[in-house]
């Protein structure tokens, strides 16, 4: 059985890589979008405690375990740990995503990449509203696949030491 320390090394991993992804994801279309330094700092502190908020518990409740089953079977690869990452992170984002889509009668729009597009009409997501979920949903998997690889990187480092 693997050790508190090589578990919550692993978690950390996966954690602080989050932050350079989420820095990538919002700082390059805030600033060729035009923002400030302190819009920036705003966009990135917001970003930074969201990713915190939610990857923690999608690692410990969803990646942890399905890490532990697939090691015990055999020795995880980086190419199958950064698929089961984004599976479970596009996933649970998908799912979420979907059912937080509000019913009939709703019509919404947003600026997307500096145009405004409808995205709901009566309940009915549009082209562009279906554009944005398949994007938001890839986003997570990106996150998630990261996470995952970087989690096993951390695991095999501290395991490693564990042996010595």
């Amino acid at each position: 059985m693997p050790s508190a320390k090589t578990i919550a090394a692993a978690i950390l991993w996966a954690l602080l890589i989050q932050y350079p992804v989420a820095f990538v994801f919002i700082a390059v279309p805030a600033v060729m979008g035009g923002a400030s330094v302190p819009e920036l700092v705003e966009f990135l502190a917001f970003y930074w405690f969201w990713v915190t908020i939610v990857a923690t518990p999608v690692i410990v409740i969803a990646g942890l375990p399905a890490f532990l089953l697939i090691r015990a079977r055999h020795s995880p690869s980086v190419g199958g740990m950064a698929v089961l990452g984004g599976i479970i992170a596009a996933g649970l984002a998908a799912i979420v995503l979907w059912t937080l889509s509000p019913g009939s009668g709703f019509s919404s729009g947003e600026n997307y990449y500096g145009t405004y597009r409808d995205m709901v009409i009566d309940g009915v997501p549009t082209l562009w509203g279906w554009i944005s979920f398949v994007e938001d949903t890839l986003m997570f998997a990106v996150h998630g696949a990261l996470g995952a690889v970087f989690f096993l990187l951390g695991w095999r480092r501290y395991e490693a030491r564990e042996d010595v």
